[in-house]
Formats: structure tokens, C-alpha cells, sequence
């Protein structure tokens, strides 16, 4: 009897910049996409923030800094990232 193991599950990693983006409307990302993600992508994957256009000196270290940012999903791979839109899109 052959043993099939199964292929290594990708996971995303924070302040990852592949070759393909995709800006939410988001200041984060749950770990329940995260995890959705991680089942769907067969290549490596991330995230990262880059501020929004009411980014200023101030509001970076104030309470509510992240409001001020947006979360950017990129990934190797065109195809992951296209099926990531189609499955977790409308819950970014």
C-alpha cells in the first residue's frame, strides 16, 4: 500500500508584497478569511497595510491609527488570487 501524503498547505504571512495585489475596502483582515485563503491559494501569499489618503503625521499615533490604513492581499499567483476574490471577496 502506497502512502499519498498530503501537498503542504500554504500559509499567508503578514508584510508579505507578492507579485499580484488586490486593495480591499479594509483597514484589516479576519482570521476567518485568512484561513479561508489558506485553504484556497497553492502558492505563497500575504498581506500588508499602506496608508489611505487621510493618513497624516497625527492620526499614525493616535487610538484609531488603523482606520487609517488599507489592507492590501497579494499574492504569486494570478489564478490564487482571482479564486480568492470569487470565494472570500465580498467579505474583505
Amino acid at each position: 500500500m502506497a502512502v499519498v501524503s498530503k501537498p503542504k498547505q500554504i500559509e499567508g504571512e503578514y508584510g508579505y508584497a507578492g507579485k499580484y495585489s488586490y486593495a480591499t475596502n479594509n483597514h484589516s483582515i479576519g482570521l476567518l478569511e485568512v484561513e479561508a485563503i489558506n485553504k484556497i491559494v497553492r502558492s505563497k501569499w500575504g498581506w500588508h497595510f499602506i496608508p489611505t489618503d487621510t493618513a497624516n503625521y497625527h492620526n499614525q499615533y493616535s487610538d484609531d491609527w488603523y482606520k487609517h490604513q488599507r489592507c492590501i492581499l497579494t499574492f504569486d499567483s494570478k489564478e490564487d488570487l482571482v479564486q480568492a476574490i470569487l470565494e472570500v471577496g465580498n467579505r474583505l
